[in-house]
């Protein structure tokens, strides 16, 4: 797939109809990530936003805003992921997208951890949390909100309140990446407690 795409991006990038562009650049974005080409997928994600700002269509821009700080944050550009993150959550929000934002904000909770801005983070994840609580469902983001406080709380040198955090979300459910995530977690705190 991914030489078909590259073969046939010479086309896309002759489409100069924006709303057609910025669906196809996304197309491409998602074989690029599926084979692990970061750069690539940034690349056409940068061509989809860029459509997709000229069409004027909200919703897909804060897609690509959304898929783009998770990207920046997987290259290790933790402002560029803030910024990414924080305009797509403010898109959404426009939108009354208010579930889709609480979500994006936790990517940017993530390249807020990975700027060692701890408080900002901790405060995005309080506020996920509230929201997600009462329609969480069977969904893991609530594990996923858990994990990331956990992980604050390592940052900041507290172990025992990164495994009272991992403790209060019961473990049932969770799949095998989140499993050995919490373990790492918990191994790591209970290493620094002695």
């Amino acid at each position: 797939a991914v030489a078909d795409v590259q073969a046939v991006q010479a086309a896309v990038a002759a489409v100069q109809d924006p709303l057609m562009a910025a669906g196809l650049w996304g197309h491409c974005a998602v074989v690029h990530n599926a084979n692990g080409s970061s750069q690539a997928c940034v690349a056409a994600l940068q061509q989809q936003q860029r459509w997709a700002q000229q069409a004027g269509h909200a919703e897909m821009l804060a897609g690509a805003l959304g898929s783009l700080s998770g990207q920046y944050t997987t290259l290790g550009d933790n402002e560029g992921a803030i910024r990414a993150a924080q305009d797509a959550a403010t898109l959404h929000r426009r939108m009354r997208a208010d579930h889709t934002a609480v979500v994006t904000e936790l990517n940017l909770a993530l390249a807020l951890v990975g700027a060692s801005r701890l408080r900002d983070a901790m405060a995005l994840l309080l506020a996920a949390r509230r929201y997600l609580q009462p329609s969480a469902g069977d969904s893991d983001t609530p594990l996923v909100v858990a994990d990331l406080l956990a992980e604050i709380w390592l940052r900041a040198g507290c172990p025992q309140r990164a495994l009272d955090e991992l403790a209060a979300q019961p473990p049932g459910g969770m799949n095998l990446a989140r499993q050995v995530n919490r373990l790492a977690l918990q191994a790591q705190a209970e290493q620094m407690l002695g």
